[in-house]
Formats: structure tokens, sequence, C-alpha cells
């Protein structure tokens, strides 16, 4: 079993599929543990990141705004990140967002964009609009209600640029 074989392989049928290498790879914590272990992983992998003509070394946190995501490294031209966060479910259980040994192999191209649904009001003619503002006074107490309405929806439009693997 050759973890990077894999990768190339998942690399390939994505761009087949959509057009799009899926060249960024996001790890669990647990499935970034298993295949940085492999001995060929291991020989490769390179954990510097130049960046305004200074050389990183070691893996450094990149995630910007989502400190729960860090770089870790590169091979070829796969990069490589661990994200791990947390939601709380309804019954107010906390859960990881990724699966203990899942993998994420997405092409660097595809990205979400924003539909909107119908505003289901009849004011706003039941249109698809990115928001509605409303106005209305009530009597007695007197008072002005002021509200936005939206339906936004994120649509992944190749969603063969992507692909997600349990490795365990």
């Amino acid at each position: 079993m050759d973890p990077i074989q894999d990768l190339e392989d998942n690399a390939a049928l994505t761009q087949e599929k959509s057009g799009l290498p899926a060249t960024e790879v996001t790890f669990s914590p647990k499935a970034w543990t298993l295949f940085r272990a492999h001995e060929r992983v291991e020989r490769l992998l390179d954990v510097r990141r130049q960046t305004s003509g200074s050389a990183e070394l070691g893996p450094i946190a990149r995630g910007g705004d989502t400190p729960k995501q860090r770089y870790v490294g590169t091979i070829g031209d796969f990069d490589f990140w661990v994200y791990d966060d947390l939601a709380e479910a309804d019954d107010g259980a906390t859960l990881h967002l990724m699966a203990e040994y899942q993998v994420l192999q997405v092409a660097p191209q595809v990205a979400g964009v924003q539909a909107h649904g119908a505003i289901r009001d009849p004011r706003a003619g039941y249109q698809a609009l990115e928001f509605f503002p409303k106005n209305w006074i009530e009597e007695n107490p007197s008072a002005e209600f002021v509200m936005t309405q939206s339906a936004p929806l994120v649509v992944l439009p190749l969603p063969n640029g992507t692909c997600s693997l349990t490795v365990r």
C-alpha cells in the first residue's frame, strides 16, 4: 500500500472527471499520523515553506482566520493540511467536523458559489434575492419592526474536483 500513489491516482481521477487535479490534501489528525508514519512519506515530505525570502522550517500554522487548520508540508505538487474543529450537535454533544481517519482531496480551483433561494414572502414576490429588507408598523403600543430575509445556499459547481477518503 502506497499512500502517495493513492494521492496520485485520486488526482488523476478528479482531473479526468472535472478537468482539475486534486492537489490540496486535508487530513484529520489521526489520518495525518498514519500518513506521515509511512516510510516513503517520511523520505519525501518537505516541511520547509519559503515566504518573503525566508524559509520556515517545520510545521507552521497558516490557517489565517481558521486556527484549527495548519499547513504541514508538501510532496511534489501536493500541499498537506491538518484540520481539527469541533461543533455542537442538537443534543449538546461535541462532534469533530472531520471523521477520525478522513482525508479530503480537493482541486484548488474548486470554489463554492453562493446561490440564493426564493424569499418566501409575498412582498418579495417570491423571488430569489440576495436579501430582502422589510419593515412594518404595529399599533398599540406603536412600534416599527425592521427585518432582512435571505435564503443563501452554497453550491459546489465542480463536485468531481473533490474526493473524500477513509483511511482506516
